[in-house]
């Protein structure tokens, strides 16, 4: 049946409209969200058809807070520090599988009563004593993609190590009871945006995990807690210090919890480390 001819030019403007859109939205840089994890713990994402290259967002958790709580009210001693960011792009290609691990926050701690527990990928415990008179809050879990080798299915079995992270945005370090000293946040190249390996005494206090090893405390104390690769410091007993935040390499222990660093790997074709900025659980977003 032939179509009247207003009919036709009514279809020829909507393909019309369509197409300079598409144009526009593609010339404009407009992102399209393809899935979001936001759920602390490992999850499965394949390539979908069509996607060549995508750009995961991904931001650590943060660290655990120290609060006091009397007669009902409860105050603020020291705040846990900001989850990094990182983003990079890849190349991917359509059915590829990465597992992806959303890290969770680390735990309150409250005074008088108990530490905060670490969070989940790689947040340190925060003082690990039975002596509730000294508490830390618990360091924030790293969240990260991982992919193992054509040879590996580790990624859609969700079994993928630390070594197979191709990106990861580090947990900030968990706040310490002793003088409320806040956790540090966790970084790009190092947790916190530095590290304290170099022996200098003074700098006892900045404990940030860096690309080549952990928030490694060189001071006038033994009983500083180092990070280590994946994981945060845990604190040390009788000391009221906060945990470390898991990265790449995990932050350190020392008065407050030292933030975990980020990663991308080389295999992106652009990347960054954008800051600290992440409140509470971890999360991993996946864009065009």
């Amino acid at each position: 049946m032939w179509m009247s001819r207003r009919r036709i030019w009514r279809l020829v403007a909507v393909l019309v409209v369509g197409v300079v859109a598409a144009v526009a939205a593609r010339a404009s840089g407009a992102v399209t969200t393809l899935a979001t994890f936001t759920t602390p713990g490992d999850h499965v994402w394949t390539v979908p058809s069509g996607v060549t290259t995508v750009t995961f967002v991904v931001y650590g958790a943060q660290g655990g807070n120290v609060v006091s709580s009397q007669n009902g009210i409860v105050t603020l001693v020291a705040s846990g520090g900001a989850g990094g960011e990182a983003k990079g792009k890849f190349a991917v290609r359509a059915g590829e599988t990465f597992e992806i691990v959303v890290g969770g926050a680390g735990g309150l701690a409250t005074a008088g009563q108990a530490s905060g527990v670490g969070g989940y990928n790689g947040g340190g415990e925060g003082d690990g004593t039975d002596i509730a008179a000294f508490v830390g809050g618990g360091g924030g879990g790293a969240s990260d993609v991982r992919i193992g080798t054509r040879s590996n299915d580790c990624a859609a079995s969700k079994t993928c190590g630390y070594g197979d992270r191709i990106i990861v945005g580090g947990g900030g370090g968990g706040g310490g009871l002793v003088n409320g000293i806040d956790g540090d946040p966790g970084g790009g190249l190092t947790g916190g945006g530095r590290t304290c390996d170099t022996g200098d005494e003074s700098a006892t206090q900045e404990c940030g995990g860096g690309q080549n090893g952990d928030g490694l405390c060189v001071g006038p104390t033994a009983l500083q807690s180092d990070g280590g690769f994946g994981f945060g410091g845990i604190g040390c007993e009788g000391t009221g210090w906060g945990g470390g935040g898991g990265g790449w390499y995990g932050g350190g222990s020392i008065f407050r919890g030292g933030g975990g660093s980020g990663f991308v790997s080389p295999l992106s074709t652009a990347s960054s480390f954008p800051g600290g900025t992440r409140n509470g659980d971890g999360l991993v977003k996946i864009t065009t």
